[in-house]
């Protein structure tokens, strides 16, 4: 009994120490992205209500599925338990595997929520477990996003995939559906984690 408490601490050890966060700082004096304190926000109107949501990087919730998506989740995640309302925004290319460069890109651009132009941004909204909203893919140009700012976070590995995490910060509008009925979420600022599918 003695020599199995003794081996699973020696493994439990070897895991974290296998599992430990890099906390170095880069050239700049940043701490790589990996801050688990640092919080990633969004906020945004909806049918005429403020909105502000926030998290920690323990609790991102990445769109991690499809290849030709970059994207999160803004959530007020407590615990792990991502409670509701959540804002997805995610950017979608016209082709699979999305380079860093090219996803990198979009820095300083204006990414519209219609179609018809490549690369669009689609952004859904769910107000609580029976009220979901979804991107309208057909609205028009007055409904975009513009991104500020891209910077990469770290590397995880999730259910779905290896991927690269990025911070994002932008604003913008959206047309959601739901139903056949449209509604504007309006006043977007976001400063959020997204994921790139390695």
């Amino acid at each position: 009994m003695k020599k199995v408490l003794l081996l699973s601490a020696a493994l439990l050890s070897l895991f974290a120490s296998c599992t430990k966060i890099n906390t170095q700082p880069d050239n700049n004096g940043n701490s790589n992205g990996n801050n688990t304190s640092a919080t990633y926000s969004a906020s945004f109107t909806f049918n005429g209500s403020q909105t502000k949501l926030g998290y920690n990087k323990n609790f991102a919730q990445l769109v991690s599925s499809s290849s030709n998506m970059v994207g999160g989740f803004a959530t007020n995640s407590v615990n792990g338990i991502v409670p509701y309302p959540s804002l997805e925004i995610a950017f979608v290319f016209d082709h699979d595997e999305v380079s860093e460069a090219v996803f990198m890109a979009l820095k300083g651009q204006t990414i519209r929520q219609n179609t018809t132009n490549g690369t669009y941004v689609m952004i859904n909204y769910d107000s609580d477990a029976n009220n979901s909203w979804y991107g309208d893919v057909s609205a028009d140009n007055s409904y975009a996003i513009q991104v500020s700012d891209i910077a990469y976070s770290h590397s995880v590995t999730t259910v779905f995939n290896d991927v690269d995490v990025y911070r994002v910060k932008g604003l913008g509008k959206a047309l959601v559906e739901k139903d056949g009925s449209q509604k504007a979420v309006e006043q977007i600022t976001f400063d959020m984690l997204m994921s790139r599918v390695k």
